[in-house]
């Protein structure tokens, strides 16, 4: 694909399907992601695969209807799912 395509043929999603996505796929995601440039090459992030519903509901209603404004920092996510 080219960056052309890419940016002008993007699209925002609204709605999700509910299957879940294959563990092959998620892996392959995260690799690919790990692979990324990081300032001072640090690579500082860290992945968390949550497939429980009733944890997924949980950090639904931690964010608000804009999902850029999250009601708790993200160390309140972490006790949310330990």
């Amino acid at each position: 694909m080219k960056l052309e395509e890419a940016i002008y043929g993007r699209r925002s999603i609204r709605r999700y399907k509910s299957e879940d996505v294959p563990h092959e796929v998620i892996m392959k995601a995260i690799d690919m992601a790990r692979h990324a440039p990081s300032a001072g090459n640090l690579q500082p992030w860290e992945f968390i695969i949550v497939k429980d519903e009733e944890i997924k509901k949980g950090f639904t209603e931690l964010v608000s209807p804009s999902p850029r404004c999250f009601r708790l920092p993200f160390s309140s996510w972490c006790a949310l799912i330990s």
